[in-house]
């Protein structure tokens, strides 16, 4: 998650020092705020459809599959990535993330989320075909390649044939929140006061405001907050992934105070098959007694 922390190098027993955390209370959350970005979305499907619809500036189907923080396995490593909305609409995959950081690797990082997503969404042996088209978009709360715009579209094509359409079904935005030049941008009024609003100002569409509202509302959602300040108190106790003293009881705990799988991989940096399979035997476990 990413919202107001400040890490510094992560715990361990040769004396390393552990992570830090500067945290918001639940009551100061905003949009662009990793869990309220994640809960508002996968809560309210059709928010999340609309700010699909406003970022393409087309009509989709209604969307399905809408899924917080998306941890997907890759190789026997377990090395994973995460992704903060997945939806599936048209027989497209959509990924959307909220970035309050400035990364210097984001078109790297960007690179490896498709190559996880197309992954994920594949079957084995199926033909290339019927994979599904997928869009990216980044949400930035910065000018993610500093040329002044609010939005950035990445395509592949040949550079020796220009003109020529080379369509393997890519797509991947970036939207900065903090460019106010929506005329050397081509964006419509509303994405730009939907960008505003990610910034900082105040709603202004109806979109935005319907957004605010959920948000209102989910200040008296007392299992959202007992959530959020649990993850935080699991990040300030500095829990390090691999420390096999007490980890399934860390798991089980944070299971049932209602953190989601992946959430608890993404929290512990333990892998989330490992997560999964202490969660099954619990429960394997609480069956035979």
């Amino acid at each position: 998650m990413t919202e107001g922390r400040n890490l510094k190098s992560p715990g361990s027993e040769s004396g390393k020092s552990k992570r830090t955390y500067h945290r918001k209370r639940y009551e100061e959350l905003t949009f662009s705020d990793d869990f309220m970005f994640c809960k508002i979305l996968e809560n309210n499907e059709e928010l999340c459809k609309e700010l699909i619809e406003l970022v393409l500036g087309e009509k989709i189907a209604i969307v399905h599959n809408v899924e917080k923080q998306k941890a997907i396995e890759t190789s026997s490593d377990n090395k994973g990535v995460r992704l903060d909305v997945r939806v599936l609409a048209d027989n497209r995959i959509f990924a959307l993330e909220m970035q309050n950081a400035k990364k210097d690797n984001l078109p790297r990082r960007t690179r490896y989320y498709q190559s996880m997503v197309d992954i994920d969404i594949s079957e084995h042996g199926s033909d290339y075909k019927n994979l599904m088209d997928s869009c990216i978009i980044f949400i930035c709360n910065f000018d993610p390649f500093e040329q002044n715009i609010c939005r950035y579209t990445v395509k592949p094509h040949i550079e020796e044939l220009p003109e020529y359409e080379y369509n393997d079904g890519t797509v991947k935005i970036f939207l900065s929140a903090t460019v106010a030049n929506r005329e050397s941008s081509n964006i419509s009024e509303e994405l730009q006061d939907f960008l505003q609003y990610v910034g900082g100002k105040p709603p202004k569409s109806d979109l935005t405001k319907r957004i605010q509202e959920a948000i209102d509302k989910s200040k008296a959602e007392e299992k959202w907050r007992r959530e959020y300040m649990f993850l935080f108190e699991i990040k300030e106790e500095g829990y390090v992934a691999g420390k096999a003293e007490g980890k399934a009881e860390l798991i089980i705990k944070m299971h049932k105070n209602g953190a989601s799988a992946s959430s608890i991989s993404n929290l512990t940096e333990i892998p989330l098959k490992e997560v999964l399979q202490i969660l099954d035997d619990a429960q394997d476990e609480q069956i035979e007694s």
